[in-house]
């Protein structure tokens, strides 16, 4: 009697614990399903954190965020956030020091999934000159969603205003062949350009004639090459610096006449390097910085086929442009070391005296950039 009572009452505490297990689920269920709502529906606010840093060198992806370096130009940070269910864009940021690195926070975002935040950064006019790529959030009231690091870039200029309103742009006659990594130099108005169509060391020759706007494929370079330079004096366009087919730094300098459309070989320049800056200057060559990076200052006398050296550059770097004007040599920008960050350094030489002057830093720090003079002034 005592097992059957027993087994009564199992039966009984059973029937009793499975509906109240059924209420149990069914409550967790809508519990559930409210948590669910309230990101789509909800009311309240939360807020946003973030980490900023500023992509100085975008040709390096894997290398360039450098944490603290100031993005160059911003006076402000605007923070945007929008959803199809906001009426009103949310634009403010708090914590975060315009210009630096640093932690940053985006209060007063509505509930809700899908949120969209971009942030931009301002100069002294407003103008946007750093923006970030946009990203989608939930935000859930009374809390604070961590949106990682932020990356801001830099805008790439849309329009150039060129210095004689009244000669607007005009499209020019398309490179036969697409390349990079590029030296162009010219001669009597025929812009010449040796290249590689890709990253490896390459030949290709191409003249560009300004007044006809034509193109024309001209003698394959006698040294394959990449990030090489070149200049042009006294009729010839001479080529040098780079990395050759073997990854090493090229010593051979090779020279081209477009009269006869031929090759020849000149003195191999005494330190190699990659991605120097170079000029023309008083009827000689001048190969300054590279690799390395390197000040040196070597200048070739294609009178006397010879080389000889200046005074070292003040602020060793490669990657720089370089353009002499009234017999001054400006070198503008370049980096520090290979993956480093931009800069905005510019120095001038005067072969004359041999001496070295700091001036004025660009408004932005560029490389891998060009420059070019128009009458009295530079432009970068």
């Amino acid at each position: 009697m005592g097992i059957e009572i027993k087994a009564l009452r199992n039966r009984s505490s059973a029937a009793i614990l499975f509906p109240l297990l059924l209420i149990v689920l069914a409550l967790i269920g809508a519990g559930a399903c409210g948590d669910g709502n309230d990101g789509d529906s909800g009311t309240g606010f939360g807020s946003i954190a973030l980490w900023v840093v500023w992509d100085t060198h975008p040709q390096w992806p894997d290398d360039s965020i450098i944490k603290g370096i100031a993005g160059a130009g911003v006076e402000s940070i605007a923070a945007t956030v929008t959803a199809d269910d906001i009426a009103t864009p949310i634009a403010s940021i708090t914590d975060t020091t315009p210009g630096l690195a640093g932690t940053g926070t985006v209060d007063g975002v509505p509930v809700g999934d899908n949120r969209t935040l971009t942030l931009q950064g301002l100069d002294t006019s407003d103008t946007v000159t750093w923006q970030s790529a946009s990203m989608s959030l939930d935000i859930t009231a009374g809390q604070t969603t961590d949106a990682g690091t932020v990356v801001m870039e830099m805008v790439t200029d849309s329009t150039v205003d060129p210095f004689n309103p009244a000669s607007p742009w005009v499209a020019a006659l398309p490179k036969p062949t697409a390349v990079v990594r590029s030296a162009i130099s010219a001669v009597d108005g025929i812009i010449y350009l040796s290249a590689a169509p890709d990253d490896q060391p390459g030949v290709l020759v191409e003249a560009y004639d300004v007044s006809g706007n034509s193109w024309t494929t001209k003698a394959d370079m006698p040294t394959p090459r990449t990030l090489h330079a070149s200049a042009a004096t006294g009729g010839i366009v001479y080529v040098f610096g780079g990395s050759t087919t073997s990854n090493e730094a090229a010593a051979d300098m090779d020279g081209y006449d477009p009269g006869t459309d031929t090759w020849s070989s000149f003195a191999r320049i005494p330190t190699q390097t990659d991605e120097p800056a170079s000029a023309s200057v008083g009827g000689k060559i001048l190969v300054i910085g590279g690799g390395g990076p390197l000040s040196t200052v070597q200048i070739y006398d294609p009178v006397t086929d010879s080389w000889g050296t200046g005074a070292n550059m003040p602020t060793a770097r490669l990657e720089a442009c370089s353009v002499a004007i009234d017999g001054i040599v400006y070198v503008f920008g370049g980096v520090f070391f290979a993956t480093g960050p931009s800069s905005d350094v510019v120095e001038a030489y005067d072969p004359a005296i041999d001496i070295w002057k700091v001036k004025a830093a660009m408004p932005r720090p560029r490389s891998e950039h060009g420059c070019a003079a128009v009458g009295s002034g530079l432009t970068s």
